[in-house]
């Protein structure tokens, strides 16, 4: 006769499973944690195992004895403490599913489940008790996990006989050790005039200081306990004495359950003299033109340790050159100099700033009255400028190409203001400058040739005063024949009353038939030379030319014709009445 087993209803669980054998018994062989259990079943009925005959399958379990009426085993807990912590371990902190320790960690499993079994693997893999020495181990008191940066998978889960097995619990236990801080100095990196002590002092509990250091100047290698190079620093001060000692030294610390701390450096100058200042030969400020700086110490022996881009001259990127040393400066320029010497200290340091601004344009003629054709000019005392320049009362535009002065202009009948500024790339504009001329029609450009041959009567070879109370003036017209026999004109437009005794003239002379001969917008006759109307220079040796301007003291000179050449003085030009 054939026997149906009853099927549970216990919560959580169904129907899912029937057996129908004869009343007879059944033997079941089982493993567990490597002991072998033999078990009498007087039914057909299976009992509910947490287990089933031969190795366990627990991805199997629930469904194997579904029917089987009794509560899983309850969810193990993971614990954990510190290895520094004293705390009983019923009070260790229960782990999350992602926990990050600082340091190493004792770790329980537990389960509320009595004389329940607990299997873990610290790998990932699922537990098993088949893989027990594989990658399975069986819990039975708190385990270690340690190493700094290291991440531990948890994976557990509880069995008990006659119980299903218990959920399996996974958590992950992140080690990252916190880092030890850096050890102090007990006096500041700097340079010292008498001897000194350097204590060095570890800021965690427990820590230990390694240094490693260098008295010629040179860096140190960061330290490594149990190198040659370093040392386990013994807390006794460091001696740096004179009369000349340079110590540098990094140090840093390890303590129990920390990383290592960052290095520390530091570094000491002792030295009982001091290299004197550095001297700038042109001091701070702004400049229309480039200019040469020269840089010295008047210590013997010293260099000059320099920057040109405004960084101090004792770290990062530096020149250095024995002294005197002398710099190109031609656009803005932040110096910082200190002067250095051996067995002394380095002086404090000097600075001086430079800036640089085109000069001022200057507009010519320097008049205010202007005959029309006559020619404008713009001058510019700093090199490498350009000038930009306009006539139409607007500003001049450096970013205008038309503006740009290319030479000299001439300017129409009427009133107008020539504005210009100077530009040179890495300085600072100028100052807009302008000048208004009130340009009007000529007498000087209205006389021809026949009007100046019919002139001829009243010139002469005469000379002319031109000392001070009777200079020939500005605007003075005169028309001349010269010892060749051509005639011309010329015009006064400055009458230097300087020790230079100058006078700048433009004029004029023509062939015999008619046509030009020379044509001279603007020229200079300074101090005792002669002039050619002829050839347009100056500086001719006495005697020659057609005139001299002969200086006999600061104030008295004259106005000599020379070689048979003739002038008549006609009148002012209304261009500069």
């Amino acid at each position: 006769m054939s026997t149906r087993c009853a099927s549970s209803n216990s919560p959580g669980h169904s129907n899912r499973r029937v057996f129908s054998r004869s009343a007879t018994s059944v033997h079941h062989t089982l493993r567990v944690a490597g002991a072998i259990v033999v078990a009498v079943v007087l039914s057909a009925c299976p009992a509910p195992f947490g287990y089933r005959t031969g190795d366990l399958s627990l991805d199997d379990e629930v469904s194997e004895f579904a029917d089987a009426g009794t509560s899983p085993v309850v969810r193990p807990v993971v614990r954990a403490t510190s290895v520094l912590s004293t705390t009983p371990q019923s009070e260790w902190q229960v782990v999350p599913a992602e926990f990050v320790a600082s340091t190493d960690q004792r770790v329980a499993i537990e389960t509320e489940t009595p004389d329940a079994t607990i299997f873990y693997t610290l790998d990932g893999s699922a537990p098993s008790p088949s893989s027990i020495g594989t990658g399975t181990f069986l819990y039975s008191e708190p385990f270690l996990l340690e190493g700094n940066q290291t991440t531990h998978p948890i994976r557990a889960v509880g069995l008990k006989r006659l119980m299903y097995p218990s959920e399996t619990i996974e958590a992950t236990i992140q080690i990252d050790y916190s880092t030890a801080t850096s050890p102090q100095f007990s006096l500041p990196s700097g340079a010292y005039s008498s001897d000194i002590a350097v204590s060095i002092t570890a800021q965690d509990a427990g820590a230990t200081v390694y240094i490693s250091t260098t008295v010629d100047g040179s860096e140190p290698i960061d330290p490594e306990p149990g190198s040659a190079w370093t040392a386990e620093y013994a807390g006794e001060p460091i001696p740096v004495t004179g009369p000349y000692t340079r110590l540098r030294v990094k140090a840093i610390a390890i303590a129990e359950q920390m990383a290592q701390s960052p290095v520390a450096a530091a570094s000491f100058i002792v030295g009982w003299n001091t290299t004197e200042l550095p001297e700038f030969s042109v001091s701070g400020g702004e400049y229309s033109t480039p200019f040469s700086l020269r840089i010295s110490s008047p210590t013997a022996g010293s260099s000059i340790r320099y920057t040109l881009d405004g960084t101090a001259p004792t770290v990062g990127s530096y020149l250095e050159t024995p002294s005197p040393v002398d710099i190109a400066i031609e656009s803005a320029t932040t110096v910082r100099a200190v002067a250095v010497s051996n067995n002394r200290l380095d002086s404090a340091e000097v600075s001086a700033t430079y800036e640089f601004r085109a000069a001022v344009p200057e507009i010519f003629p320097d008049a205010t009255t202007l005959y029309a054709g006559f020619p404008v000019s713009i001058e510019n005392a700093t090199p490498g400028v350009e000038i930009f320049y306009t006539t139409d009362d607007s500003a001049p535009n450096p970013a205008d190409p038309s503006h740009l002065y290319t030479g000299p202009f001439t300017l129409s009948a009427g009133e107008t203001t020539v504005r210009a500024v100077a530009v040179r790339a890495g300085w600072s504009d100028s100052t807009v400058v302008s000048r208004t001329y009130s340009v009007v029609e000529s007498q000087y450009h209205e006389l021809s040739r026949a009007d100046i041959v019919d002139l001829e009567p009243f010139m002469s070879n005469n000379v002319i005063d031109n000392s001070d109370g009777n200079r020939i003036p500005v605007g003075a017209v005169m028309v001349y024949r010269t010892g060749s026999g051509r005639y011309g004109k010329l015009v006064v437009l400055v009458s230097d009353g300087s020790d230079n005794n100058g006078m700048t003239i433009r004029h004029e002379t023509y062939e015999n038939d008619g046509s030009i001969l020379i044509s001279v917008e603007q020229s200079t006759i300074e101090g005792t030379f002669t002039y050619s109307l002829t050839l347009g220079t100056d500086q001719l040796a006495t005697g020659e030319g057609d005139f001299w301007m002969r200086n006999y003291t600061a104030s008295v000179r004259s106005f000599v014709p020379l070689n048979g050449a003739k002038f008549a003085l006609i009148g002012i030009d209304p261009a500069f009445e």
